[in-house]
């Protein structure tokens, strides 16, 4: 079971199978066997979503596709051209999906609360109408006179015959003595077969599913199944004939509104009470195994979901060849694209790392195919942190490089700025000022003045690092820019000086547990990472101090990653990242 409306799309039909079920038998059983059918029809749908079985084949689960079906919204993403610097900075952080997310959250939240209210609203009037019933039984006996010669309470109540509460009898004043005897040899049998626990559990189960119309239709049932099991037993003892006339004599009067909870006498289906009485009782156990295929039915579709546990992939020590991410949506507001491919990374027969294509990124309702640009050199066991198509921000780098990846950084830099676009390196000077003779404390990368004939702004891109046992702890980017002060003099433009000022500022702080990187923050994103061993088991994203998503990590005996199971703000799981390995 994923979430509640998946829950309830599996309950409901359950429900109408078993039910179905139960009509083509209902006649071929007594009624004290049918009791225990009709339970069984009115409480195992509320427990079969409970009890999964894994498929391998991710559409054989019937509930998961319908839901979608009903309740898919299609989520339309728009793109905003952004400046160089600011573009490299935000599609880095990740947060143009996370704001179109919150967004998606929020609105989705918002209905869901509505709903959740008025459902909620009509339970309560139920359960309160429920509670009155209660309330109108313990009034009820308050106000009869009990009579101990027959154990029974005799009522002023003329709106009703007779009726029972577990051991608690009620006989209108009204009958004569030998109705009054018939009926109370009738309430008795009620009370010895305990049939108020059965009003109870379907009028609650009722009230609280009230949106379930199989409920209703069972709850009908069972009072009128409780009717033929004590009539079968008194049309023996008085004649069928007898208890017949009985029955048609007692059918003018009716309950009272304010106990119907009780089992009454002579209320409901007296036509088919008397069919039934005069019925030959037999059980015709043949028939009776029609019930099984909708039992067998209602578990496949209640039970089956896609299996999210891979079978472990065998590895016989040869290098990767490729690695392939593909995902399993978990959510109701994407379209269908369970197994749809999110990321290939392929690898040289040395283990380097030739190409990583990106297909889809969080939350993968959008394909579109491209190179991913990584600026150093890594391996087949550090690659796959990428591959889940949900960004890790900077904290990538540590993963993928090692905790002193500014050193290669460094390197990198002097020949190719990675954070600037193919053709613009060409317009920028860097310059490395040195920690030590491995690490750098600045690089600054400033845009190179070109005579122009008119005024313009030069910008100068700033990284900064700190360092603790040559492991990166701090680091800020900023950009500067320097412009220029224009008057006008004599109907002329004139430059009177330069202008600095700073944007597009983030720094992150890097936190570690020996070796093992533990949180990345810049004080309003964070990310938190655990660890088995040593290898990376949970990744948590907190986004203005709210716990946003989480990602748990998983791994075959051999070491490699297996899958990743995404869940979103409220702990429910989003999307599960499968990974298939090939080998030279």
């Amino acid at each position: 079971m994923n979430d509640l409306p998946t829950y309830l799309i599996e309950y409901l039909c359950a429900s109408g199978l078993l039910y179905l079920g139960y009509l083509m038998t209902r006649t071929a059983i007594f009624p004290k066997y049918k009791r225990v059918l009709l339970l069984v029809c009115l409480m195992l749908p509320l427990l079969l979503p409970f009890f999964k079985i894994k498929t391998l084949n991710p559409s054989f689960s019937f509930s998961e596709q319908l839901t979608r079906s009903i309740t898919s919204i299609d989520i339309h993403q728009s793109k905003v051209s952004l400046p160089l610097v600011k573009e490299s900075l935000d599609t880095k952080s990740g947060t143009g999906d996370s704001s179109h997310s919150e967004i998606t959250t929020q609105a989705n939240w918002s209905r869901s609360s509505v709903i959740l209210c008025l459902y909620s609203f009509v339970v309560f009037t139920l359960l309160m109408r429920m509670t009155i019933s209660l309330l109108g039984v313990v009034r009820l006996k308050r106000q009869s006179s009990y009579q101990t010669s027959g154990s029974y309470y005799l009522s002023d109540n003329h709106r009703m015959i007779g009726g029972s509460f577990f051991h608690w009898i009620f006989i209108s004043s009204r009958m004569n003595q030998d109705d009054l005897e018939h009926i109370l040899k009738h309430e008795k049998i009620h009370a010895q077969k305990i049939h108020s626990l059965d009003i109870l559990i379907v009028e609650f189960i009722t009230s609280v599913l009230w949106i379930n119309p199989f409920n209703w239709l069972l709850k009908q049932e069972i009072r009128l199944n409780h009717e033929f099991e004590v009539d079968g037993i008194l049309a023996k003892n008085i004649g069928t004939e007898n208890y017949s006339n009985l029955l048609v004599q007692l059918t003018t009067f009716r309950v009272s509104a304010q106990t119907s909870i009780l089992n009454t006498f002579s209320l409901r289906g007296t036509k088919k009470r008397i069919h039934q009485v005069y019925s030959s009782e037999t059980n015709n156990w043949q028939r009776a195994t029609l019930f099984l295929p909708s039992v067998i039915f209602a578990f496949w579709i209640s039970s089956c979901e896609p299996d999210s546990t891979e079978r472990e992939t065998v590895y016989s020590g040869s290098p990767i060849k490729t690695i392939t991410t593909t995902f399993v949506s978990h959510q109701n507001d994407t379209d269908n694209k369970d197994m749809k491919t999110v990321a290939v990374a392929n690898f040289l027969p040395d283990g380097i790392l030739d190409k990583v294509i990106q297909h889809m990124t969080y939350p993968y309702n959008i394909e579109n195919p491209y190179n991913v640009k990584l600026w150093g050199q890594t391996d087949a066991d550090a690659v796959p942190i990428i591959l889940d198509g949900l960004s890790l921000d900077i904290a990538e780098n540590n993963f993928l490089y090692g905790n002193d990846w500014p050193a290669e950084y460094a390197m990198v830099t002097q020949k190719e700025h990675p954070k600037f676009k193919k053709g613009e390196v060409s317009g920028y000077r860097t310059n490395l000022k040195m920690y030590d003779d491995k690490f750098p404390s600045k690089i600054v990368s400033e845009e190179i003045d070109t005579p122009k004939p008119y005024f313009t702004s030069s910008n100068s891109f700033f990284e900064e690092f700190e360092y603790e046992q040559d492991k990166i702890i701090s680091f800020r980017e900023y950009v500067e820019m320097d412009r220029p002060i224009v008057e006008k003099i004599d109907s002329k433009l004139v430059e009177k000086g330069r202008k600095k000022s700073t944007f597009n500022e983030q720094k992150f702080a890097f936190e570690y547990t020996g070796d093992l990187l533990t949180k990345v923050s810049d004080g309003r994103i964070i990310y938190e990472f655990n660890y088995e061993g040593t290898q990376l088991s949970r990744a948590k994203y907190y986004l203005g101090g709210k716990l946003y998503n989480t990602r748990k990590y998983y791994y075959t005996d051999n070491g490699l990653k297996e899958r990743t199971e995404i869940f979103n703000v409220n702990g429910d799981p989003e999307y599960t990242i499968h990974y298939h390995y090939k080998f030279y």
